[in-house]
């Protein structure tokens, strides 16, 4: 029982890198989606300027405006649904983990107990 409540730190140690590491997974999609949003932002900033030297009519500079908030607005619209999906499938794995975790450290509380 000594060599198992001496491990305890140990294990709560790696309980905490493990629940760091889950959070840092799901972060990493997260920032994958934002990043990927800033490329289309960009692309689409390159689109726009090659458009504006091409035309200089204030006509066609103003539909190609209006074409590009359009663009953006699907843009916003698509990285909002993605960090909905991210939240809907990533907050109940992050509560089972800590369902998992809550029940580890309330059976390494009853070896203490018994130790003592």
């Amino acid at each position: 029982m000594e060599e198992l409540t001496s491990n305890i730190p140990q294990l709560i140690d790696y309980l905490f890198k493990g629940v760091i590491a889950i959070g840092l997974y799901h972060f990493k999609d997260i920032k994958k989606s934002m990043e990927t949003m800033t490329e289309s932002i960009n692309k689409l900033n390159l689109q726009v300027a090659r458009m504006f030297e091409k035309h200089d009519t204030k006509e066609k500079q103003i539909e190609i405006i209006n074409e590009t908030l359009h663009r953006l607005e699907g843009e916003n619209k698509t990285l909002r649904e993605k960090m909905h999906e991210i939240n809907n499938n990533y907050t109940p794995k992050i509560q089972m983990h800590d369902e998992k975790f809550k029940a580890i450290h309330v059976r390494l509380d009853s070896v203490e107990r018994r130790v003592k």
